[in-house]
């Protein structure tokens, strides 16, 4: 089952979607599967339904929307716990929630801050014990976040880059 979702999310990643946000389309039907999922209580397939809709909403700049599914996906971490799939949550996450900060009120940018620097430092976690694998993602966090700021000079987002790249 999880195969069929990975592959709407490619077909849909290639145009072949009418709503490329939703996994609806030939090879999946997530509007007649969620309830079978929920019902077999298949918490593996409803885990990576939730991380496809996550990757495609804040590829196509949906952003509430991937907001919506970072916070319907939390009770399903558990079923994947130790596959590492979890730092996609947190780096998609974090780019969607830094993409509605500017139009957000000092109160939502705060808050909005304050959950991108909890997923930065599990990011980081991460990226200590699998460099190959989450370091280039702690560290595109790193200079997204310091962008909205306004706090660090620019030499210091310059820094990241450099590392960024040269991995």
């Amino acid at each position: 089952m999880v195969f069929e979702i990975f592959r709407q999310g490619v077909l849909n990643l290639m145009g072949q979607a009418e709503n490329p946000c939703r996994l609806i389309g030939e090879a999946y039907q997530e509007d007649k599967m969620l309830l079978v999922h929920q019902k077999r209580k298949d918490l593996i397939a409803l885990y990576f339904l939730y991380v496809q809709r996550i990757v495609l909403s804040c590829l196509f700049q949906q952003y509430s929307q991937t907001l919506e599914d970072v916070v319907t996906i939390e009770p399903y971490k558990t079923a994947i716990a130790g596959l590492g799939a979890e730092p996609i949550i947190y780096l998609y996450g974090s780019l969607a929630q830094l993409a509605v900060y500017p139009n957000s009120s000092k109160k939502e940018q705060q808050w909005l801050l304050d959950q991108v620097q909890i997923y930065q430092d599990n990011l980081q976690r991460w990226a200590h014990h699998a460099p190959m694998n989450h370091l280039h993602k702690f560290y595109l966090l790193m200079l997204r976040t310091a962008l909205p700021k306004d706090t660090r000079p620019l030499y210091g987002s310059a820094k990241f880059i450099l590392r960024w790249v040269t991995l």
